[in-house]
């Protein structure tokens, strides 16, 4: 039962954060300090909830995670306004009026957020005959004997439009490098050292509106092998020039790891993962 397991959870926060906060009035005396200890572990709790309905139920909680969302701010402030309403009942005008101002700012808050993050599905599929994937497994293989080529996109599993840029393409070391250089975009809506960022083939596009349950332009992957196994080449659309993926002695023996990289505007980071053998 989908509502079950949140009200079992709403239970046990409450009764996490009456004994966090009664275990700290054995610590301290101070209001505010047991007062924000509760607050911090309700939050905790909510967050913790939001993560696990996630991972349980996919795109079908989308509505339940955004519900509880403004559940938590509504919550928090409402708390907030009534104990310093007790405190301060001279100053109830001004609470009520932060009180509202805040409430109204913080919908907005997790109304732009839950837009723009959330479930994408990147979807990339084989258009040449005889060339199959086993999607199956986490990174599908396929063997690189002929020219083959595939189709590439994003599905919106979410129940609002939302923004997309497919970034580039990338080995196992530099996407490694991109998530963790990745923190440091996170005080800025734009890349840092955006030229410098290195991969196989970086993608040009712009960000692009993706409808609710749509999915985003249809980009056509080439790979095309070499008369030397030791490299292959990929051609994006109708691009004239070709890209060279040279491969390492390991790469040679058990396949690359190409990264298909999407990111939304706030820089998270979507890929899907792909091994190519040439031998």
């Amino acid at each position: 039962n989908s509502y079950a397991f949140p009200i079992l959870w709403g239970i046990l926060t409450v009764i996490m954060a009456l004994s966090v906060g009664f275990a700290f009035t054995f610590v301290t005396n101070n209001f505010f300090i047991i007062y924000l200890t509760v607050e911090i572990t309700i939050f905790a709790m909510l967050i913790i909830l939001c993560g696990i309905i996630i991972s349980m139920f996919r795109y079908r909680s989308i509505i339940l995670k955004k519900g509880i969302m403004y559940g938590i701010w509504i919550l928090l402030l409402f708390i907030g306004f009534v104990i310093f309403s007790l405190i301060t009942p001279h100053e109830l005008p001004e609470l009520f009026l932060s009180f509202l101002g805040l409430l109204l700012a913080m919908l907005s808050a997790v109304e732009f957020i839950t837009k723009n993050q959330g479930l994408w599905r990147i979807l990339i599929y084989p258009k040449t005959k005889d060339v199959d994937l086993d999607y199956r497994n986490f990174s599908p293989s396929f063997l690189l004997s002929k020219k083959s080529k595939f189709n590439i996109n994003i599905r919106n599993l979410k129940n609002v439009d939302a923004s997309i840029t497919f970034f580039g393409i990338f080995n196992d070391q530099q996407f490694n490098n991109l998530k963790n250089d990745l923190y440091l975009w996170k005080t800025d809506f734009f890349l840092k050292n955006y030229a410098k960022i290195k991969c196989i083939k970086r993608i040009e596009d712009k960000y692009e509106n993706v409808s609710s349950f749509g999915q985003s332009k249809t980009n056509v992957l080439l790979f095309i092998p070499s008369k030397s196994s030791t490299k292959f080449y990929i051609q994006l659309n109708k691009e004239k020039h070709r890209t060279a993926v040279s491969l390492n002695k390991d790469e040679l023996k058990d396949g690359i790891t190409l990264h298909f990289v999407y990111l939304d505007i706030f820089n998270k980071i979507y890929d899907y993962s792909l091994i190519i053998k040439t031998k």
